[in-house]
């Protein structure tokens, strides 16, 4: 992990306002954004140059490109928050009792976090287990971060992050999400699928909007077995009336829980479809305990 200012420029950054704006700062911000080993002078650069102001680098939050709004919160961040900036470039991750590493501390709840973090994943040069943390942990702060998990998620070489990444979209505000998730459920990685599928159906916008619902119908055939029984899961919580057919078919799946989610599916859509399901009598004899159970509990009501 690079350090990415010492604490003698943090100690003179804090507080910087300078009252001019420096022409063309969107395109500096995107040029800043696409900087790799001269990344962290350019930054520095732009954080001491005093022909743009605080002002300035604040009315770019509203930027539809997340790239001029993030570069711009990191300049601003470091002006007005070196403490905080310093403190999380510094964070050690702690490893936790299934192997994997998190991060805690008090960037919770904290909107201006999340370009910090997000600029440690950027250009921290970190390991695939930290780059996880790191995207967890931008989770937490409420801020902005979604649109750039979904421009980054293509580019992320560990599925483990982007497995991450993916299970952060079930949460973010805008519609833009869902094909994102639409696509991943055609990512060749099973838990990437498996993620995507869980993912949309806990977004109420999937429940309207016909590409999500097609895509998880269609994942009711994936070769993957927890897909096809997350798809099922998700398309009974969307309450997906479109999908019942498909669900129907599978009640027979080889995969328990696929069986499970499939009928549970369908009574949660239509209980009247459920109860007359021709299937019922067979299912409440199924090998699994659960989905005997299940089916006998409709069959009675």
């Amino acid at each position: 992990m690079r350090t990415f200012f010492s604490c003698v420029t943090i100690a003179a950054l804090i507080g910087l306002s300078a009252p001019a704006s420096a022409g063309d700062l969107d395109g500096r911000l995107l040029t800043l954004q696409s900087a790799e080993a001269s990344y962290e002078g350019t930054l520095s650069a732009l954080v001491e140059d005093a022909a743009v102001s605080d002002a300035s680098l604040a009315a770019l939050a509203g930027s539809p490109d997340w790239r001029v709004r993030h570069q711009s919160a990191v300049a601003l961040g470091w002006r007005q928050n070196g403490e905080l900036y310093t403190s999380l470039a510094g964070m050690q991750p702690i490893e936790t009792r299934v192997g994997t590493v998190r991060f805690t501390g008090d960037f919770r709840g904290m909107p201006e976090a999340a370009p910090a973090l997000l600029d440690r994943y950027l250009h921290g040069g970190e390991d695939a287990g930290t780059r996880r943390a790191l995207v967890e942990a931008m989770f937490f702060t409420g801020g902005d971060w979604g649109q750039a998990l979904v421009e980054l998620i293509g580019s992320e070489p560990a599925l483990d992050v982007r497995v991450m990444m993916v299970a952060g979209l079930r949460d973010v505000e805008g519609s833009w999400a869902l094909p994102a998730l639409v696509g991943a459920l055609e990512d060749g990685s099973p838990e990437l699928r498996s993620e995507a599928a869980r993912a949309l159906g806990a977004r109420p916008d999937a429940a309207t909007d016909s590409a999500s619902l097609a895509a998880l119908t269609l994942a009711l055939s994936d070769t993957d077995a927890p897909t096809r029984a997350d798809a099922a899961r998700s398309l009974g919580v969307l309450e997906a009336a479109g999908s019942l057919d498909s669900l129907e078919s599978l009640l027979s799946d080889p995969d328990a829980d696929a069986r499970l989610n499939a009928l549970r599916a369908i009574s949660r859509i239509d209980a009247e479809v459920a109860a007359g399901l021709p299937q019922l009598d067979a299912l409440s004899q199924d090998s699994d305990g659960r989905v005997a159970r299940l089916a006998a509990k409709i069959a009675g009501s």
